[in-house]
């Protein structure tokens, strides 16, 4: 490994991530006060009893070796992980909640 593949490396010079930051984005437009009222009504413990169905589905995705599927279970994830809703900060994948 060398110094520039190191963590450290990494974090100091991310990399565009165009994706990800749109993903951001439709999330925060769903939890907006305009945009879906559901999105908006989830907490961690109306969506606790889904995760472990996710995981098992994520499982099954590894031993099928599915890379698709387990981005889509991982996608799934970081949505229900940035509960409660949160608003994005300008130009930023960072979120804080509201």
């Amino acid at each position: 490994m060398t110094d520039h593949d190191s963590a450290a490396h990494v974090a100091a010079h991310p990399e565009a991530h165009p994706a990800f930051d749109q993903f951001v984005a439709t999330i925060a437009a769903l939890r907006a006060p305009d945009g879906c009222p559901w999105d908006r009504e989830q907490t961690h413990s109306s969506i606790a009893h889904n995760m472990i169905e996710e995981a098992y589905e994520a499982v099954d995705a590894i031993e099928a070796a599915d890379v698709a599927h387990l981005r889509e279970c991982c996608c799934r994830w970081c949505c229900k992980a940035r509960l409660p809703p949160m608003r994005a900060s300008s130009r930023s994948t960072t979120c804080a909640p509201t």
